[in-house]
C-alpha cells in the first residue's frame, strides 16, 4: 500500500510506429535527432552517446536547458537517460526517459516513457514536447520533411520583412551581388555561392502570414526532383511584441541532405535578425 506522504509524480508516455528499421531509429536518437526535432540548436548540443555518457543542450526558443546522463543503452533496443524538468543550466537529471525499440516488418515500434514529474502542467508540458518531437523525427525520416519552429523578440511585421527582403535572407546563403531575386509569385531567384548554386521560385506569398518558395539545389548538388521551404509567421499569444517563424523544408530524400540543410537552418535562425 502506498506510503501516504509519498509525493506523487507523473508519467508521460506515447507510442509511434516509424517505417525504418530499429538500427535507423537507433542512430538517429543516438546522434540528438529527437532533441533537435524538439527544437534544441543544434550548435549548443554535445552527446556522450554511452552508459555514463552525458548531454547537454538548449532550446533558445523557449529559453530553456536541459541534460542529463545516459544509464542504460542498448543497441537497436533500449535507452535510458535522466531529465532535468526545470530547464535551468547545469541542472542535474530529476525524472527519467525510457525508450524502446522493436521492429516488425522492416517497421520500428517506439515506446517512449518519461517518469517523476511533480505536477500535471510539468508533465503536460513534456507531453507536448516529445509529441511535436516524435511526429518531427518521424516526418524526417520517413519522408524527409524538416520541421523548425522559433521565437523572435519582434513584431511578426518586422520579422516577415526581415525574411522577404533578399539582403537579410538569401544573403546569408549566398552572394547576391552575383545572383538576383524576384519576389513575387512566380518569380524566381538564383544565388550563387561558395558551395554551389541556389535556384527556384516563388510559390505563395501572404504578407505577414507566409512565404512558400521552391528550392531546386543548394551546395553544388542538383536534386532529382524539387523541393519546397514553407515560412509561416505567428504573433505570440502573451505578447504582440514577440512573434514565432515555423520553417518547414521537405522533399529532402536523403539522410545526407537532411544533415547539410537542418544545419544551414539552424545557422540561418542564428543569424537572422543579428
Amino acid at each position: 500500500m502506498p506510503n501516504a506522504n509519498e509525493s506523487k509524480t507523473h508519467t508521460v508516455k506515447l507510442e509511434r510506429v516509424i517505417a525504418k528499421p530499429a538500427a535507423d531509429v537507433f542512430r538517429a536518437i543516438g546522434e540528438g535527432r529527437i532533441f533537435l526535432n524538439c527544437s534544441a540548436h543544434q550548435e549548443s548540443m554535445r552527446i556522450d552517446f554511452r552508459v555514463g555518457g552525458r548531454y547537454a543542450l538548449e532550446f533558445r526558443a523557449f529559453g530553456v536547458f536541459n541534460g542529463g546522463e545516459f544509464l542504460e543503452i542498448v543497441p537497436n533496443e533500449k535507452i535510458v537517460f535522466t531529465w532535468s524538468q526545470d530547464g535551468e543550466k547545469d541542472a542535474k537529471g530529476d525524472t527519467t526517459v525510457t525508450i524502446l525499440l522493436r521492429e516488425s516488418g522492416g517497421k520500428t515500434h517506439l515506446t517512449l516513457i518519461h517518469e517523476g514529474f511533480r505536477d500535471e502542467e510539468t508533465r503536460a508540458d513534456h507531453q507536448t514536447g516529445w509529441t511535436n518531437g516524435f511526429n518531427d523525427l518521424t516526418a524526417e525520416m520517413t519522408e524527409g520533411r524538416l520541421r523548425f519552429h522559433r521565437w523572435f523578440k519582434v513584431p511578426v511585421q518586422q520579422l516577415y520583412e526581415a525574411c522577404s527582403n533578399p539582403a537579410s535572407f538569401f544573403g546569408q546563403m549566398g552572394d547576391l551581388s552575383n545572383g538576383s531575386v524576384d519576389f513575387r509569385v512566380g518569380g524566381k531567384y538564383q544565388i550563387p555561392s561558395k558551395r554551389g548554386e541556389m535556384h527556384g521560385a516563388f510559390l505563395e506569398i501572404v504578407p505577414n502570414e507566409k512565404i512558400v518558395f521552391s528550392w531546386l539545389s543548394a551546395g553544388g548538388e542538383h536534386f532529382p526532383h524539387p523541393t519546397k521551404v514553407t515560412l509561416r509567421f505567428e504573433v505570440d499569444d502573451d505578447d504582440p511584441e514577440t512573434s514565432w517563424l515555423e520553417l518547414i523544408h521537405e522533399g529532402l530524400d536523403t539522410e545526407a541532405r537532411q544533415k547539410a540543410h537542418r544545419a544551414g537552418w539552424d545557422g540561418f535562425f542564428t543569424r537572422l535578425l543579428s
